[in-house]
């Protein structure tokens, strides 16, 4: 395990500690609103996430077996690819997987690929970094290359495909769960990619947008997918028993789980506690990040993710105790650097606002005059290199803009028992252990916030509100 991943380990049993140690009487700070602590830690420490786009999510009837990750793109995934993003400050990783290729009659998924995608999974876990790892082109690829194959590989969120599609889903599923049921938690599963109606008129379309009778079913439909695959998870035991999980509305549309035609699965472990996640992608302003548009990034665009995307997910999932990750997101390349650096700059700022994760989408593609929509290149995969650095600066700087520059060494930091000029979670448990007379060594008058000359729960409450932000004052 690298220094990275044990220390991200060592963050979330310090929260879970905090949650019972001394808590006798005392309502968590980020119970009363917002995430659990567990699961605040856990979204902070993802950061952003950087997408292995065009690879495992690759179909072509051109191609079988391993050979389909170099079909839309022709590099095959190494390690040094993946150390490069990670020390470009990617923290998360998404590796969408495409299946239905390369799965028999029976949904038995073939060795050789499974083996390929563990390596490259392999690759970031054993970097420290989380993975997301999902179903992708599963239900637009099969439905249109192969649609004699459509009752039995793959799946479509309809009534009339809804029991094929689940048998598929759970086969598939129940085997990426045995693989993996071993690694800890810094392993996402994402149940499925932008679940839709492929090929109808209805495809891009979104339940909050639509009243479509056709558009509802499938919405249903997908809420019951979610929930078969959590259950088939769960099952699985292992780490699983306990592993996060990203469930998509309608199209994985940034509107659709804002409609209540979406509904969150229900944990079939009743002790998890906020395991289940929202998942949803949004290319906005649409206009400028996933057209030939060469308008620039403006006013407009900030409020269209601001107040019309990332305020409301907050509101409805965040606020009241369900995570949201941003799973897909990007803005195409029009010979457009400074605005795309704008747009990267405010979107990931607004992104950690909100606690939501965001995960940038990279095709390896940088120019494509016969698509020139979609062109997200940011890693050149030929030399581990980034070809928009100042991008890459400008998500990474927006990121870290909130960590408030160390104090003066020579001055008094209330709240800070443990003297590293900084007052976090440590502190609140370092003051817990204190109570519970373990014999810990702390700063007492940095412990005493309130000035009452005593040091107790009344301190642990008052720190615990600095942090959540509540403006409260440590003397």
């Amino acid at each position: 395990m690298s220094v990275k991943k044990l220390a991200k380990r060592i963050v979330s049993i310090a929260t879970a500690a905090t949650l019972s140690v001394g808590m006798i009487g005392v309502t968590p700070v980020s119970a009363q609103e917002g995430l659990d602590e567990d699961t605040l830690a856990f979204v902070d420490a993802m950061g952003a996430g950087w997408n292995l786009g065009n690879t495992f999510d690759a179909v072509g009837s051109w191609l079988s077996g391993t050979d389909t990750e170099t079909a839309w793109q022709k590099y095959k995934t190494t390690q040094a690819m993946i150390t490069a993003v990670h020390d470009a400050g990617f923290e998360t990783i998404r590796i969408p997987v495409s299946w239905a290729q390369h799965v028999d009659t029976n949904y038995k998924v073939d060795s050789a690929y499974m083996a390929r995608v563990k390596e490259v999974v392999d690759y970031a876990y054993n970097e420290g970094m989380f993975v997301i790892l999902n179903i992708h082109h599963d239900n637009t690829y099969v439905y249109r290359e192969f649609p004699n194959k459509a009752n039995g590989m793959g799946f479509f969120p309809d009534n009339e495909h809804k029991e094929s599609s689940t048998k598929y889903l759970k086969a598939v599923w129940s085997q990426i769960s045995e693989t993996f049921k071993d690694y800890d938690d810094s392993l996402i599963f994402e149940t499925l990619n932008e679940p839709r109606l492929e090929g109808t008129y209805l495809e891009w379309n979104s339940p909050a947008w639509s009243s479509d009778s056709y558009l509802l079913e499938s919405a249903n439909v997908i809420n019951y997918f979610n929930q078969e695959i959590v259950n088939t998870i769960r099952e699985s035991g292992g780490e699983n028993a306990t592993r996060y999980i990203m469930c998509p509305g309608y199209g994985a549309q940034w509107s659709a789980p804002l409609h209540s035609s979406y509904v969150l699965p229900t944990d079939p472990i009743s002790t998890n506690s906020h395991k289940i996640m929202v998942s949803t992608h949004a290319y906005e302003p649409y206009e400028f990040c996933l057209t030939t548009n060469t308008s620039a990034f403006d006013n407009a665009g900030k409020t269209k993710i601001s107040d019309e995307i990332f305020k409301p997910l907050y509101e409805k999932f965040v606020k009241n105790g369900t995570a949201v990750v941003m799973g897909e997101c990007g803005a195409t390349f029009k010979n457009n650097q400074s605005d795309c650096d704008a747009w990267a700059s405010y979107y990931f700022g607004v992104a950690e606002e909100y606690d939501i994760p965001a995960v940038l989408w990279d095709n390896n593609v940088r120019v494509n005059p016969d698509n020139p929509a979609e062109c997200h290149q940011h890693l050149d995969r030929s030399n581990c290199t980034f070809v928009d650095p100042t991008f890459i600066e400008a998500i990474m700087d927006t990121i870290e803009q909130d960590v408030e520059p160390d104090p003066d060494p020579s001055e008094r930091v209330p709240g800070d028992v443990d003297d590293d000029n900084d007052v976090d979670i440590d502190d609140v448990l370092l003051i817990q252990q204190h109570i519970a007379k373990w014999g810990v060594d702390i700063n007492l008058e940095n412990a005493d916030v309130n000035g009452d000359g005593d040091v107790n729960i009344d301190d642990v409450l008052l720190i615990q509100q600095y942090i959540a932000g509540w403006g409260v004052k440590l003397v």
